[in-house]
């Protein structure tokens, strides 16, 4: 054995530096092509292994990168859950005030019934209904206004129960323009005209809703 380490070592001195040119490295001494091919182990070795560290690296990050992703989405949509019930309850709130408020608008049909019980609400008051007349329509974007003057004479409270009866109603009555003016000399009570209105629902809207039965 060191016979064989002596003669490495006297061939490798033999060596003149342009044999280590890698194309005479089948001439090399067999000690020199061992440390080589050692050498070249260590480094192919080495340079895998740091390959793999950054292969690992960058897979962690991006996994810590998904991982908060995944969190922040799972926050977001555990938020919704929670406040899901409070968004139904207020959508059905609106849904309701939106029902309420179309029940107290009178269809295409009820208009007319409409204008009976005012007529009617006249006669209980014992009031002479002089005047009423339904104007021309004026279109709205979600609804179509009803307008009408309405015409009465009696006396001051025969007036205000009157006024009150229509309040009352079911359908939505407004009043406006309020005019009142003493009879002749030899007429006793007051003469009352109004500017009233009621309202539709415009089926031509965009808004989408039930239609009232």
């Amino acid at each position: 054995m060191n016979a064989w380490i002596k003669t490495q070592l006297h061939a490798i001195q033999r060596l003149d530096y342009h044999d280590f040119d890698l194309i005479n490295a089948g001439q090399w001494p067999t000690l020199i092509k061992l440390l080589s091919s050692f050498l070249l182990t260590l480094s192919i070795i080495f340079t895998s292994h740091l390959l793999l560290i950054n292969t690992a690296k960058k897979e962690q990050i991006k996994a810590k990168e998904e991982q908060q992703r995944l969190l922040t989405n799972y926050q977001q949509q555990s938020s919704k859950a929670v406040n899901l019930t409070a968004y139904q309850e207020e959508i059905q709130a609106i849904e309701k005030a939106l029902s309420d408020l179309l029940s107290a608008l009178p269809s295409e049909n009820e208009v007319p019934r409409l204008l009976d019980d005012i007529q009617q609400q006249a006669n209980l008051n014992q009031l002479e209904l002089l005047a009423l007349k339904l104007q021309p329509p004026e279109i709205k974007a979600l609804y179509i206004q009803l307008p009408f003057e309405i015409k009465v004479k009696g006396d001051f409270y025969q007036l205000t129960r009157f006024i009150s009866g229509i309040s009352h109603f079911n359908q939505l009555v407004t009043l406006h323009n309020f005019n009142l003016l003493p009879n002749a000399e030899k007429t006793k009570g007051l003469t009352l005209t109004i500017d009233a209105k009621t309202y539709r629902y415009n089926h031509q809207s965009n808004l989408v809703i039930e239609d009232k039965q």
